[in-house]
C-alpha cells in the first residue's frame, strides 16, 4: 500500500498470494473439523449414546474453533494473512 493515495469510495484491487490463502484455509477449517470428528470418536468410544456423541462433537467442534482464532491472532498471522491492497482501479465519484 506503500504511495498509494487511497480515499472512500476507489475502487481498488486486493491482493492475497494463494499459498497464503490455503494456508488460512486450512488453520480456519481443519482445528474445528479435527476436534469435532476427534471428541465424537472418543465420546462414542466411552459411551454409546447420541446424545453424547453429538455433544462431544459440538464441544470439540467449539475448542477447534477456539484454537484457529487463538493462532490466526497472532500478529505474525495478521501480517501474513491479510490481503493488501495492490492499485486503485479508479476513483470514486465525490
Amino acid at each position: 500500500m506503500t504511495g498509494l493515495h487511497i480515499e472512500a469510495g476507489d475502487r481498488v484491487e486486493m491482493a492475497l498470494r494463494p499459498r497464503d490463502l490455503l494456508h488460512a484455509s486450512v488453520i480456519v477449517y481443519l482445528p474445528p473439523l479435527l476436534g469435532a470428528v476427534i471428541a465424537a470418536g472418543i465420546a462414542h468410544g466411552l459411551r454409546d449414546g447420541d446424545i453424547e456423541t453429538a455433544a462431544a462433537a459440538l464441544i470439540g467442534m467449539a475448542a477447534g474453533l477456539f484454537a484457529s482464532r487463538l493462532y490466526l491472532n497472532r500478529v505474525a498471522c495478521l501480517d501474513r494473512y491479510t490481503p493488501r491492497i495492490d492499485r486503485v482501479l479508479s476513483a470514486g465519484v465525490a
